[in-house]
């Protein structure tokens, strides 16, 4: 069988309902007669790379066969931001699209419905592709700029069929809430259907409900843990799919389940990316279920534990590492541990925390940055200039995030965007001089009123330096008193423990105190250092010191924390 998919659409009869798209079916002798359109169109085009961009999936599958039977590399864009493009060096490249405001577009891909795409005499001309074709997709490396991953058209046919044996032929609508611009959407939204002889549903959809209303007797559901996480409780689902897909991040378990018990099926989640291609897959029944490797891959753990494959889908004829520490279960699976790099998963898509960093860097109001993935969300630990103070004084916190939101969005995308924000007097680093995830993770304790927040971190090899400055609305000043407020003594045990519970990952509920002394008051609007040291939670000093003064100390004794049976 020849691996690619023109030989995929010529195979499929003419009448064959290959897109589904606004109430009604467009054929596969449509679909073949566009493609050629575009071929022929670029025949007569300046030589250079195609950069396409379709929010239809049946666009998407036109402009990508007809540029690839051109002899062209297509490399598909993720979104239309300017600064994005500016930074792929799209002015180089030759522009298909089915949005009309796309920048420079060669060709609107819309125009060409009801084609013929004749060729002198009169006869439509098959598609041909070549299996060593290159289609490119725009991932984030290591240095966060965008980054092309170029691969071939036969490595990406070779997963379409080795997935086909393990999920078999859709025998409805494949829908979907993610992109066929990313590699995951393009195999399973279009060239999964298109091998098999199913049926490409071309919008994508965001809203469940909708999805639920034109989901088919037999359809598949391709989604990604950021629609999955948010699952509506009223939900009515007529039909189960036979097959609901999850990739772009491990799916936490209690979203696996309510997923299940909404959709009546499990969710099936793969592993992979654009470097690698599919990796494995699982089906989770408990809150670490292994990954069980694709057919044809095989996996090794090899320095930190990192996860490395061998892999008829990376071109590759050794072992290829990836970013993720595992461990290797005897039976051939693996668990996954954590991430050993700075790419992080949000909402299903990769995010290379240095390329957030440098882009709010790049605003006036902001001399540092430091970005972290907490609590699921994207947050950043910011250092404002004198024009960034101003701009807060003037606007406030949350319209001044607001600003510099939009000025970014002009380069990332919105997975790309800060949810959470703090702003700290410096960004702190350990002993290594490193900033690491452990040191900033209490900038971003749920706030409240019950907890300062965070102004800076001093980090030693023997003490950890936590500086704030106490905001007249905190609540541990309520009836301390009336007119002339103090911060009570139980509230400061509450700080100390809160804090070192952060850092030592302990529960700071079941904290033992002890040694306890206090020698001088604290009032609001102070600024206070609070100083722990210890070897391990069974034993933290700390301190409080406002001005220089020892204001209080005492001892520690952080409980384990205990995980739900």
């Amino acid at each position: 069988m020849r691996r690619d998919p023109a030989s995929w659409l010529g195979a499929l009869p003419a009448q064959h309902p290959l897109v589904w798209r606004n109430g009604h079916c467009v054929s596969a002798a449509q679909i073949m007669r566009e493609a050629c359109g575009v071929r022929e169109r670029l025949h007569n085009a300046p030589p250079a790379p195609v950069l396409l961009y379709a929010a239809d999936a049946g666009y998407a599958l036109i402009g990508l066969l007809g540029a690839l039977a051109a002899g062209r590399e297509v490399r598909l864009v993720a979104h239309a931001a300017p600064g994005y493009w500016a930074e792929i060096h799209a002015e180089n490249a030759f522009v298909l699209s089915d949005d009309a405001q796309t920048p420079q577009i060669g060709i609107y891909l819309p125009d060409l419905e009801g084609s013929t795409a004749p060729d002198d005499g009169g006869i439509l001309v098959p598609l041909a592709i070549d299996s060593d074709s290159i289609v490119g997709f725009y991932s984030s490396g290591t240095t966060g700029m965008a980054k092309l991953f170029r691969k071939e058209v036969s490595w990406i046919c070779a997963e379409i069929e080795a997935q086909s044996k393990l999920w078999g032929r859709p025998d409805g609508p494949v829908l979907g809430t993610v992109s066929q611009q990313h590699i995951y959407g393009l195999l399973f939204r279009v060239f999964w259907p298109l091998y098999t002889g199913s049926t490409i549903y071309a919008p994508r959809m965001d809203d469940w409900s909708e999805i639920a209303c034109h989901l088919t007797v037999g359809g598949t559901v391709v989604s990604s843990p950021a629609h999955l996480t948010r699952l509506p409780d009223e939900l009515t689902v007529p039909h189960a799919p036979t097959l609901l897909l999850s990739s772009g991040a491990p799916l936490d378990f209690p979203s696996a389940l309510k997923a299940r018990q909404v959709w009546g099926v499990p969710v099936t989640e793969l592993l992979g990316s654009s470097e690698t291609g599919g990796i494995a897959w699982r089906r989770s029944v408990d809150t670490n279920t292994p990954f069980t490797p694709l057919p044809g891959v095989s996996v090794r753990s090899g320095p930190e534990d990192r996860l490395e494959l061998c892999s008829p889908f990376t071109g590759e004829a050794g072992f290829v590492a990836t970013g993720d520490a595992v461990t290797l279960l005897e039976d051939g699976r693996f668990r996954l541990e954590r991430r050993l790099d700075r790419i992080a998963k949000i909402g299903g898509k990769r995010v290379a925390l240095a390329r957030v960093e440098a882009a709010l860097k790049a605003l006036p109001e902001i001399a540092d940055a430091c970005v972290m993935v907490h609590e699921g969300v994207l947050a950043a630990a910011v250092v404002t200039t004198p024009k960034g103070d101003g701009v807060i004084a003037e606007y406030g916190s949350f319209r001044a995030t607001r600003r510099w939101l939009a000025e970014i969005s002009r380069l990332l995308e919105p997975a790309e965007w800060p949810k959470r924000w703090r702003f700290v007097d410096v960004i702190p680093q350990n002993s290594q001089g490193k900033r690491t995830a452990d040191i900033l993770a209490p900038f971003f304790q749920v706030q409240g009123k019950d907890l300062p927040s965070i102004r800076a971190i001093d980090v030693t090899e023997k003490s950890t330096c936590i500086h704030f400055v106490l905001p007249p609305d905190l609540r541990g000043f309520d009836g301390h008193f009336p007119g002339d407020p103090i911060l009570p003594g139980v509230v400061q045990l509450h700080i100390a423990a809160s804090f070192a519970g952060l850092l030592w990952k302990r529960d700071c509920a079941g904290a033992t105190l002890s040694r306890i002394k206090f020698r001088r008051v604290i009032r609001p609007k102070e600024r206070v250092v609070l100083v722990l040291s210890g070897d391990d939670a069974d034993n933290v000093q700390f301190r409080f010191e406002v001005a220089g003064d020892l204001a209080a100390s005492g001892t520690l004794r952080l409980s384990e924390v205990v995980s739900p049976s």
